[in-house]
């Protein structure tokens, strides 16, 4: 039995739209979609769990990148974090060869773990973890005399 909830989604329900969060109410969600399309202008809708209706739907006028029919490279997304645990999302880029270069750039920045996704298929395809790189300064030894 499904729960009462609503999906806010990045991208067209009908073509495996990212989920962004479930929240149990509506107008909540709806606020939530609204200022996601604020931030960032892109397809964003919002739909009941238990009935599987979209309730409210936003749609930029600009290309979306994150719709896969309106691009000419496949698009990826770039998440910062571990999959599944605290996966935060970055941003969005066409061509797994143009991801991987962004996410190097990001990970050189703000030192941490990112990865790859693809929302196709739902698959991982690359994973880097940067160090942050500290200076560390020779320590006298001491001689005992």
């Amino acid at each position: 039995m499904k729960t009462d909830g609503y999906v806010v989604c990045r991208g067209d329900p009908g073509f495996r739209p990212l989920l962004l969060g479930v929240i149990c109410d509506r107008q909540a969600a709806i606020d939530l979609m609204e200022r996601m399309y604020a931030r960032i202008p892109a397809t964003y809708c919002v739909v009941c769990q238990k009935t599987g209706e979209t309730i409210a739907s936003l749609s930029s006028d600009q290309k979306d990148l994150y719709d896969a029919r309106l691009a000419n490279q496949p698009v990826f997304d770039i998440f910062s974090g571990v999959p599944d645990k605290n996966a935060k999302w970055c941003e969005t880029v066409e061509g797994l060869s143009n991801a991987r270069s962004r996410m190097e750039e990001i990970a050189k920045h703000r030192p941490g773990a990112y990865f790859i996704f693809y929302r196709r298929d739902h698959s991982i395809l690359a994973r880097i973890e940067f160090a942050e790189t500290r200076s560390i300064l020779p320590v006298a030894l001491e001689h005992s005399a």
